[in-house]
């Protein structure tokens, strides 16, 4: 069971999930001229999913995957939880 279907089994009411699969590397690493539209457009998915959600689940495997989405929850004051 996804954690989308099981909020939704607990209160299908008021629950609105998504999935975001997207790859965005970590500051300072390069990034090729063939990759930087890519790297914008997934910067804009998750950060476009943030804004339209309260709360934040963060289905990370490291610290590393896991900066950006936190840092842009941050900014838009959004309730975040990091699951590991």
């Amino acid at each position: 069971m996804s954690m989308g279907s099981g909020l939704f089994t607990i209160s299908e009411n008021s629950c609105n999930s998504k999935s975001i699969f997207a790859h965005i590397p970590m500051p300072g690493y390069p990034v090729g001229e063939d990759l930087m539209e890519e790297m914008y457009n997934n910067v804009k998915l998750v950060t476009d999913a943030i804004v339209e959600h309260d709360v934040i689940f963060l289905l990370l495997d490291s610290r590393e995957a896991r900066w950006l989405p936190t840092v842009i929850a941050a900014l838009h004051g959004k309730v975040t939880f990091i699951l590991r």
